[in-house]
């Protein structure tokens, strides 16, 4: 029986408790925790990084009865439970510039209320997220993991309308935090679409592992191709018979569609997993990535750079000008590239 496909859900547990197709990525989450502190990861948008998010947070609050059966559940033993931060920065994105500190005023609010934390009214948000640190760190006798998802979405809404540092100044106070606090921190997990050396605001985490272009966890989000035909053979056959071409013709179909994205020198082609399991769900090849909308912050970059299309073709970048700041008037490929727009095609070593 084929099952359900997770269209728009983020929640590992819901996936798995309600018998949701769920491609095993749990083994290179063990991979990724062994011997790291702090990392950081890019990947464009709906490409699964609030669900690794997720995933780490039942991880470390110790859910083991959630991991039976996935990979993961032969390499760890200890299944230790630590004290969970959270913080979901694209909930900023779209409020006033003013009302984003009150908003994580709010978030902090109830992680002091599980730590029965009074805050004083004087305190700014980074002492009392620092706090909060501290104080989960003496209550329960481990370290804190804290999981920030999409840091850079309040940061990209305003890329272009002169209040980037406006809004720079309100977040670090609350990221710095990060760095300070280290002897409370078992693990520090930061995705985005930007990278963070671009925005300057995680300069003080200079052991930050950025894996965004590690061939080791080139896949760590999406779908490869044995992944996708370990997974969803079966899906495939009745995909196939409607279209009355062979297996191996429709698996040719879907690459040629949904699997040219390349996140290292040395990347297999991985799926975008919203337009695989909306394909297999709607049994239609189209372009779902690209009709969630294309974000505001990248036509305006567009503009700003008077970018043609021809221009994307046959770049050649050494590998620091995918570091190179969106406020270089000179490149336009960064963020395109991080966006999921363009892909890497080749390496010349």
């Amino acid at each position: 029986m084929i099952k359900p496909y997770p269209i728009g859900k983020q929640d590992f547990k819901a996936i798995i408790e309600g018998g949701f197709a769920y491609v095993d990525k749990t083994e290179r989450i063990y991979e990724m925790i062994q011997n790291r502190t702090f990392v950081f990861l890019s990947r464009p948008r709906r490409f699964g990084k609030s669900l690794l998010v997720n995933t780490l947070q039942h991880y470390f609050e110790g859910n083991q009865k959630l991991f039976e059966g996935l990979k993961i559940s032969r390499l760890e033993k200890d299944w230790i439970k630590y004290p969970v931060i959270r913080f979901d920065m694209s909930s900023y994105k779209d409020i006033p510039i003013e009302s984003i500190p009150y908003a994580i005023s709010n978030a902090l609010s109830k992680y002091e209320k599980e730590y029965s934390i009074v805050s004083s009214e004087h305190l700014g948000n980074g002492e009392r997220f620092k706090n909060i640190i501290e104080a989960a760190y003496k209550q329960t006798g481990r370290k804190a993991v804290i999981l920030i998802d999409e840091y850079d979405s309040p940061l990209l809404s305003h890329l272009h309308d002169g209040r980037l540092s406006e809004v720079k100044s309100i977040i670090q106070e609350l990221y710095q935090q990060v760095k300070v606090n280290e002897q409370y921190e078992q693990f520090v997990f930061i995705t985005g679409i930007s990278r963070f050396s671009q925005v300057s605001i995680f300069s003080t985490l200079n052991n930050l592992a950025n894996i965004s272009m590690d061939s080791r966890f080139s896949d760590i989000c999406g779908v490869t191709e044995e992944e996708l035909i370990e997974n969803f053979r079966e899906d495939i056959e009745v995909f196939a018979q409607e279209l009355g071409c062979s297996f191996d013709e429709m698996v040719i179909k879907l690459k040629t569609r949904y699997d040219g994205y390349h996140f290292s020198k040395s990347s297999k082609g991985v799926f975008n997993p919203l337009s695989l399991i909306s394909c297999l769900d709607m049994k239609e090849l189209k372009n779902f990535w690209f009709e969630t909308a294309t974000s505001s912050y990248v036509i305006e970059h567009l503009k700003k750079h008077n970018a043609q299309i021809l221009d994307f073709e046959n770049v050649e970048l050494f590998e620091s000008g995918f570091y190179a700041s969106y406020e270089d008037v000179n490149s336009v490929y960064p963020l395109l590239y991080q966006a999921g727009y363009l892909t890497i095609k080749g390496y010349d070593r």
